[in-house]
C-alpha cells in the first residue's frame, strides 16, 4: 500500500511541476517578467534582511526558476518510475538507469514543448535554446538528487534491516523489496 500512495505523490508533485512550467509559459512576456521582478525583490528583502549585501539581477532570478523547475519535476519523475515498476511489475528496478533512461528525454521534450510550442506563440515571449539546456541541466541534477536518496534509503534500509536480522529478527531479503 505504501507503494501505491508514494507512486500517486510522486505522479502527482510531477503533475503539478509540469501544469506550473506550461502554465507560466502561457503568460504574456509582461505578465511573466512581473511575476519574476516581485519574486527578485522578496529575494533581495530576504537577503538584506539576513545581512547579506549585494542583489540577485532579475536574469539569474528566471534562470534559476527554470533550473528548478525542471530539477523537481526530473526528480519526481524519476522516481514515479521506479514505484511505477515496483507497483504495476513487481519489479524491483535499478533507480539510477532506468530513472534516468525515462526521466531526462521525458523532460527534454517537456522542455522543448515549452520553449518551441507554448514560449514561440506567446505574445512577448519567444524560445531560446539556452533556457532548454538550462532544463536539462536542472533535470539531470533532479536524477542524480533522486538517485543520491534513493541510495541512502535503501542503504539505511538495509542496514536496519541487517542488525534486526543479527538481532534474531524475521526480516528476509525478499521483505525489502
Amino acid at each position: 500500500m505504501k507503494k501505491y500512495i508514494i507512486l500517486s505523490v510522486c505522479a502527482l508533485v510531477a503533475l503539478i511541476v509540469l501544469s506550473f512550467i506550461w502554465g507560466n509559459s502561457a503568460q504574456t512576456g509582461q505578465s511573466s517578467g512581473a511575476l519574476s521582478a516581485k519574486v527578485q525583490e522578496i529575494i533581495n528583502d530576504i537577503l538584506h534582511t539576513v545581512g547579506i549585501r549585494g542583489s540577485v539581477s532579475h536574469y539569474f532570478v528566471r534562470k534559476a526558476a527554470h533550473f528548478s523547475e525542471y530539477m523537481v519535476f526530473s526528480a519526481a519523475s524519476a522516481l514515479a518510475v521506479v514505484y511505477l515498476f515496483r507497483v504495476f511489475f513487481k519489479k524491483t528496478v535499478k533507480v539510477s538507469l532506468l530513472s534516468a533512461l525515462i526521466a531526462l528525454p521525458m523532460s527534454a521534450i517537456v522542455a522543448l514543448t515549452d520553449e518551441f510550442v507554448i514560449q514561440a506563440n506567446t505574445a512577448g515571449r519567444g524560445p531560446r535554446l539556452t533556457d532548454v539546456l538550462i532544463d536539462l541541466g536542472g533535470a539531470a541534477t533532479g536524477v542524480l538528487l533522486a538517485i543520491a536518496a534513493a541510495y541512502v534509503f535503501y542503504a539505511v534500509r538495509h542496514r536496519n534491516a541487517n542488525k534486526n536480522a543479527a538481532a534474531g529478527g524475521e526480516t528476509s531479503a525478499a521483505g525489502l523489496h
